[in-house]
């Protein structure tokens, strides 16, 4: 697979805002090369042809053509999707709860374990997530 190949695979018919500048940049570059009557740099030094013209680094061409002859899949870094956690992510009614129940268990004289704890929830329907879920809930609501 050529390089063509490769960037023609990846390509997408909505194209973002930096693909659009870097083709902006490739034809501004292509004009200059035609009023200046030939390329502005040499042929043969074909990744510093590319950094000038994409105005991108001498790395990140290196990295994309060793990709390209590794013949490996073209693609952007995933974004960082951030959401809530459903069963982390407890109201205040519920965070007041777990620590209500946790002092009944103290003043009871009822060895107060995480399972204990969790058992103790799952009874009082106030939080049905596990072990590991009300462990980060204790650490959230700093209880200790």
């Amino acid at each position: 697979m050529s390089y063509c190949e490769a960037l023609f695979i990846t390509m997408t018919k909505n194209l973002d805002s930096t693909t659009k500048k870097m083709v902006a940049s490739l034809i501004l570059n292509f004009e200059q090369e035609r009023d200046h009557g030939g390329p502005l740099l040499p042929l043969p030094a074909v990744r510093e042809r590319v950094t000038q013209v994409l105005s991108i680094s001498i790395s990140t061409v290196s990295t994309i053509s060793a990709a390209v002859k590794k013949n490996e899949v073209l693609k952007s870094p995933s974004k960082n999707r951030h959401r809530l956690k459903p069963v982390t992510n407890v109201s205040n009614l519920n965070v007041d709860g777990i620590r209500n129940t946790i002092y009944k268990m103290y003043e009871n004289k009822v060895h107060v374990t995480l399972a204990s704890v969790h058992e103790q929830l799952r009874e009082k329907v106030i939080f049905h997530g596990s072990l590991a879920s009300l462990r980060t809930v204790l650490k959230e609501i700093e209880f200790t």
